[in-house]
C-alpha cells in the first residue's frame, strides 16, 4: 500500500469553495495559463479514486451555471487533494495549476497510483480542506 503524507497539498481548491473565507486558497478569478500538457493533468486528476464521497450539487465557481455532482467529494492520490469540482475549473476555464503539482504528475507519468489506503488518518487529512 502507498503511504500518504501526513499534510496533504491541495491543487485546485479555490478560497470560492469554502462557506466561510480562508485567507490561502487561490481564487478562481485568476487569468486563464496555457499549460500544454494541460489535458492529461486533467486526466490524471479524474483517474484517481475519490476518498471521501459527499453527495451533493454544486456550481461552477467561474461560469455560475454549470452543475457539478459530488463537487465538493475530495480525491488524493496520497500526496495532493483536490475536489471534484475542482477537476473541472481546471478543464473547463484553464485556470493556473499548481507547479510542483505538475511536476508531480508529470515525475509520476501522468500514472495514478492504485493503492492509495483510506485510513482513520488519511480521513483526518482529508477533513481538513472542509
Amino acid at each position: 500500500m502507498m503511504d500518504f503524507v501526513a499534510e496533504l497539498r491541495p491543487v485546485g481548491i479555490y478560497a470560492e469553495s469554502y462557506a466561510r473565507p480562508r485567507p490561502d486558497p487561490p481564487s478562481v478569478r485568476q487569468q486563464p495559463l496555457g499549460i500544454a500538457d494541460r489535458a492529461r493533468v486533467v486526466d490524471y486528476m479524474r483517474a484517481v479514486t475519490p476518498a471521501f464521497d459527499v453527495l451533493d450539487v454544486t456550481v461552477d465557481l467561474v461560469d455560475g451555471t454549470t452543475k457539478i455532482r459530488s463537487g465538493s467529494s475530495l480525491v488524493t492520490d496520497g500526496v495532493w487533494v483536490w475536489r471534484t469540482d475542482s477537476i473541472r475549473h481546471l478543464a473547463a476555464h484553464g485556470l493556473p495549476i499548481d507547479p510542483d503539482f505538475l511536476e508531480h504528475v508529470r515525475a509520476r507519468d501522468y500514472r495514478t497510483p492504485k493503492d492509495v489506503e483510506v485510513t482513520d488518518e488519511l480521513e483526518d487529512a482529508l477533513l481538513r480542506y472542509y
